[in-house]
């Protein structure tokens, strides 16, 4: 292996899809692929992320996890840094479920790409429901309406089925769905290609709502801590917590997690670990106004104000 391959490393990252690429590359036309695409500086920043920090990652689990979080906060330029009051991009707080009650409608799927939105800010009316918006145009479930409710969603709705009315999961018409199409070889629902593979995925999803109705939640740092071992990179950990959106008014709008969340609702548990990806930038200017002004409401967003 040369050494630009070795550089270049191997990645159990959230993107590392983008820079393994298929396997019709080489090593130089994929760190070509990333120069057009990111620019020579991130293209040499994640070219040094994918080989030494991962090498480390591989090496000394231990020692990953005291730098990584701290070379992803000040390598990469986020926009929350033009801010006065910057908050961490990779905080976790933890949040009453009840108080998430919107879906993002930022874009349709706002959760591709999560794990280079963290610590993003963007303007615009992304953040108000509206009928002609681009995300509830290509709304995937026309049911979610107007104002995207989280509890209108498929996977709310089939775990309220199978945990709080004590439906069989092959009653259900979502996974009788999945099940059809695994049957014909068709991979959907968690990657399942086949029907053993739903049915085994419905028995995780049993034992995972039993967990959290015994144990609580815990943050993805804090399983990492149980379990040092597990080789998921920073980024990718990060991208499997609840994620949110925070719109103009301080509202928190759902991102991804839909699992956690919806079974954190369906338990009526008192809080859940939430990570942040774009906040508007109306609330950026509001978290500047708090930070000079010195006076800070209660807001999961704001408890680094106060």
């Amino acid at each position: 292996m040369s050494a630009l391959e070795r550089l270049v490393g191997r990645s159990d990252e959230a993107e590392g899809a983008k820079w393994e690429g298929d396997g019709s590359e080489t090593t130089v036309e994929r760190l070509a692929r990333a120069y057009r695409e990111e620019g020579i500086e991130r293209t040499a920043k994640r070219a040094i992320e994918k080989g030494a920090l991962q090498r480390l990652r591989d090496a000394n689990p231990e020692l990953y996890w005291r730098i990584a979080p701290a070379f992803h906060r000040h390598v990469y330029t986020r926009d929350v840094d033009a801010y006065d009051a910057s908050p961490d991009p990779f905080k976790i707080e933890r949040v009453d479920p009840a108080r998430i009650t919107r879906s993002s409608v930022r874009e349709y799927h706002a959760w591709e790409g999560k794990v280079r939105l963290f610590g993003a800010v963007e303007d615009g009316d992304w953040d108000r429901p509206r009928p002609d918006h681009r995300g509830i145009e290509a709304a995937p479930n026309p049911s979610w309406g107007e104002d995207m409710l989280f509890e209108n969603k498929g996977t709310y709705r089939m775990f309220e089925q199978r945990f709080v009315h004590g439906a069989d999961w092959e009653e259900i018409d979502l996974i009788q769905q999945r099940l059809e199409e695994a049957s014909e070889g068709i991979e959907s629902w968690q990657g399942c290609s086949s029907p053993e593979e739903i049915r085994e995925q419905c028995r995780f999803l049993d034992e995972l709502y039993e967990e959290f109705r015994t144990d609580g939640f815990s943050s993805q740092r804090e399983l990492h801590e149980r379990d040092r071992q597990r080789y998921e990179g920073f980024l990718d950990r990060m991208g499997q917590e609840v994620l949110v959106d925070v719109g103009r008014t301080g509202e928190l709008l759902h991102v991804a997690g839909d699992h956690r969340l919806s079974m954190a609702k369906l338990l009526d548990l008192d809080e859940v670990p939430v990570a942040f990806l774009v906040r508007h930038a109306g609330w950026m200017e509001y978290r500047d106004r708090l930070y000079e002004n010195g006076t800070v409401p209660n807001h999961p967003d704001l408890r680094d104000l106060q």
